[in-house]
């Protein structure tokens, strides 16, 4: 099926989460046709252990058999939590490297054949403001700069083939398991950070998920050009404002 007579296919893993199910709403309002797991009553989707390389090369080959090709791929199955130095047990820390770093790595490398075929594929990787570090967040802090390193090395392997890939790094957004996290970087309970969000978020409120769904999908638009190998932080200019 060539390119030009299909719809634009994106897969979103992690299709089910806050920012999945939203960056699905605005991919789908944009008239691209998406692709991926937990997708709604009466909605086909597709889903693999993502991290199993042999998994994710089937989903790959029932993406090309029922929509001829793959444009995008959102990674939106981060699952963020707080973890500290000193917690007993360490399985959650392997468990948010492994569920955001290696689940990403290998979910590119089982794409990458069907986007260079699309000859304008995109990538957008979840990374987290928090890359710099921050307590209790050794986990998520550890994934996320993994994250926005690896958005620079595959830049570089994927952009001749015509591959853009990029990250979206939110933070103080209001959903339940990514606020938990800000909340537990600032020693601050849930509804302690929203109820000094004005004096701490530059932006004067908190993010939603919306918003950051749309800086996804124009990082999804073809016609980008050189904006490859970024990481964009979504965080009302909180870290910005910080370094």
């Amino acid at each position: 099926m060539p390119a030009a007579e299909r719809r634009n296919a994106v897969l979103v893993t992690g299709a089910g989460t806050g920012p999945g199910r939203a960056v699905v709403a605005e991919l789908r309002a944009r008239g691209m046709c998406v692709v991926g797991d937990d997708l709604g009553s009466g909605k086909v989707g597709l889903h693999a252990h993502l991290q199993c390389a042999t998994e994710i090369a089937a989903m790959m080959g029932e993406i090309k058999r029922r929509h001829g090709g793959l444009d995008a791929v959102v990674a939106c199955h981060a699952e963020p939590e707080p973890t500290g130095l000193f917690d007993e047990d360490s399985r959650p820390f392997w468990r948010q490297i492994d569920g955001m770093l290696t689940s990403s790595f290998l979910v590119v490398q089982g794409a990458a054949e069907l986007l260079a075929e699309s000859g304008q594929g995109r990538v957008v990787l979840l990374s987290s403001g928090w890359s710099t570090g921050a307590r209790d967040l050794a986990g998520l802090s550890a994934a996320s700069a993994g994250i926005d390193l690896l958005v620079r090395g595959l830049a570089c392997e994927l952009g001749p083939r015509g591959i853009a890939v990029n990250a979206v790094a939110p933070a103080f957004l209001d959903d339940p398991q990514w606020l938990a996290c800000d909340a537990a970087a600032l020693g601050l309970s849930q509804e302690g950070l929203r109820s000094r969000a004005a004096e701490i978020v530059p932006s004067g409120a908190l993010g939603s998920c919306e918003a950051m769904a749309r800086l996804v999908a124009l990082l999804c638009r073809p016609d980008l050009g050189a904006a490859i190998g970024q990481t964009i932080h979504c965080s009302g200019g909180y870290f910005r404002h910080r370094l």
